[in-house]
């Protein structure tokens, strides 16, 4: 009989929180709770973590504002282990988020956020990667690709085929983030744009 990967941790998941800001008690407090944190002090020291390491987090939240596109870089080298991490990408600079959809990130929270939304979004990340699939299709679907999981039911990104984008008039645009009053955030992948417009259901 193979030996499978386990769905399941037996401990505590492991995070890589690579951020150049310390979270609030409150934040630091809900990650404490779920997860055992490992926070390096800069982008470089996360990138040389993650191309040495013989086991791999299963979850990376990283800002993506660092000089030299160093958060995009940190997200291709989670996304490229042999285990794929989960990456969580927070930022304010909402114009970045583009770039770090296509580096492969699996959800983005945009800053400021409250300690509650911070532990929703990392509660459905978890019950995305570990819950209701058998160890060997979790493992295929990680080696697959961000592209499929998007595809996958729960996914935090929703793709609009059909709807263009206002600036290049590229078809087909990512819903990455909803906001208050029924709008949400939109991003063309084609032309790095984003945008704030009436939330789709």
């Amino acid at each position: 009989m193979q030996h499978e990967l386990a769905v399941h941790p037996s401990v505590q998941p492991t995070l890589l929180w690579v951020d150049t800001g310390r979270p609030t008690t409150a934040s630091s407090d809900v990650l404490a709770a779920q997860f055992r944190v490992s926070r390096p002090g800069a982008a470089l020291t996360a990138i040389e973590f993650l191309r040495r390491t013989a086991t791999p987090p299963d979850f990376v939240a990283t800002e993506v504002a660092f000089a030299d596109g160093l958060g995009y870089e940190i997200c291709r080298l989670a996304k490229a282990l042999v285990v794929p991490s989960t990456v969580l990408v927070m930022t304010s600079v909402v114009e970045l988020v583009p770039r770090a959809i296509l580096a492969g990130c699996d959800a983005v929270l945009l800053k400021p956020f409250a300690p509650n939304l911070l532990l929703s979004r990392l509660a459905r990340l978890k019950r995305a990667r570990y819950g209701g699939l058998g160890a060997r299709t979790a493992l295929v679907l990680a080696k697959a690709g961000h592209l499929l999981e998007r595809a996958e039911p729960g996914s935090p990104f929703k793709e609009w085929p059909r709807t263009s984008c206002p600036k290049c008039r590229h078809e087909g645009v990512t819903c990455f983030e909803y906001s208050a009053r029924r709008r949400a955030w939109y991003a063309c992948l084609a032309c790095n744009s984003v945008w704030l417009a009436a939330r789709r259901d």
